[in-house]
């Protein structure tokens, strides 16, 4: 008999199981893709990551969001340097956040009259609470990160993304603080066009950025970029000099082609040359690819249900529950049996 109980405890796990990863929330993955470029925005809740395929060549890069933290710019540069900054901590009335610990919403997507498509990815939980300081509040209790997603027209080569800072109050660090978002991106070759505000990834990839972001209290703001490389993988911070309310910065994500437009990248000046401000940071120089088709697709819009596991798996979680119950069961009843 005691056999019996043991069998029915792990079938009622089991089943507890399969119910939980039956009822997990779909908050959908966003795909976009015409004749020229395919985007994949992924995150299933977690934070999103960026996939950008160009189709002329079939070349890809990704970008990731890593964290968000606060620093002291020591050298006063207006950007994060590792070697010279330090990072303020809770303790010290800072913040520092690793984005994938925080849960995302996905809402959308929405098409405008011209046939944009726009989608927002919100945080769930970012605020940070106090750990146990000499005080017992934090001022970034109700601190918020907004992904507004932009992808302009069915003919567009690229998402522009909208990130919203909201709630992050800064206490009592000092007026030189910074806040930084840190980025990864994973592609082949990397090269620096300061002047245009640009990282050319590969042959064809960008990620671009204004250089100034917009608070709805004191106007425009400097945004300063730093970035460290580690073999193909890019890390790239973005810092935000202190300030109050909310603050808005828009990069852009995409390919460049023959008929890229400057609605595709905003912070792109002359997409066909190359100046003395250009760093390239792997051998080589990048080149613009003039692969284009003829007549631009209709864009597809596509919302998937999550994906759970690795994204290099499609076989859903309930399925090792079932396999687990498969081994186990034959096994406990050939015990009963004896």
């Amino acid at each position: 008999m005691k056999y019996h109980g043991f069998l029915l405890a792990i079938c009622l796990v089991i089943s507890i199981s399969l119910s939980l990863v039956g009822s997990a929330p779909q908050t959908g993955n966003f795909e976009f893709q015409n004749d020229q470029v395919q985007i994949k925005v992924t995150g299933n809740g977690n934070v999103p990551s960026y996939f950008v395929t160009f189709l002329g060549n079939g070349e890809q890069f990704k970008l990731s969001f890593d964290s968000v933290f606060t620093a002291d710019d020591k050298n006063g540069d207006g950007a994060y340097q590792k070697n010279d900054d330090s990072i303020i901590k809770s303790k010290d009335g800072g913040f520092s956040k690793s984005l994938p610990s925080s849960s995302w919403e996905f809402t959308g997507p929405e098409k405008d009259p011209n046939d944009g498509i726009h989608f927002n990815i919100t945080s769930v939980d970012l605020g940070q609470t106090n750990s146990g300081g000499k005080n017992s509040v934090t001022p970034y209790e109700d601190a918020k990160i907004q992904i507004r997603n932009h992808v302009w027209s069915p003919q567009s080569a690229s998402l522009k993304f909208d990130l919203l800072f909201d709630g992050f109050d800064f206490g009592s660090t000092p007026e030189r603080t910074l806040l930084v978002m840190q980025y990864q991106m994973q592609g082949n070759e990397f090269s620096i066009n300061s002047a245009d505000n640009q990282i050319l990834i590969g042959t064809s990839g960008y990620f671009s950025y204004l250089p100034t972001a917009t608070n709805n209290i004191g106007g425009v703001v400097n945004v300063g970029m730093s970035y460290i490389l580690k073999a193909n993988q890019l890390t790239v911070y973005l810092a935000y000099p202190r300030f109050s309310g909310q603050l808005v910065h828009d990069p852009t994500v995409g390919v460049q082609t023959s008929t890229t437009t400057s609605d595709d990248s905003p912070a792109q000046k002359d997409k066909e040359s190359t100046t003395d401000s250009t760093s390239t940071l792997t051998s080589g120089s990048p080149s613009q690819s003039s692969s284009t088709s003829e007549t631009p697709q209709s864009p597809e819009v596509k919302t998937l249900g999550p994906r759970l596991g690795s994204e290099t798996s499609d076989a859903p979680l309930s399925s090792y529950f079932v396999l687990i119950a498969l081994i186990i069961v034959p096994v406990v009843r050939k015990k009963i049996r004896a």
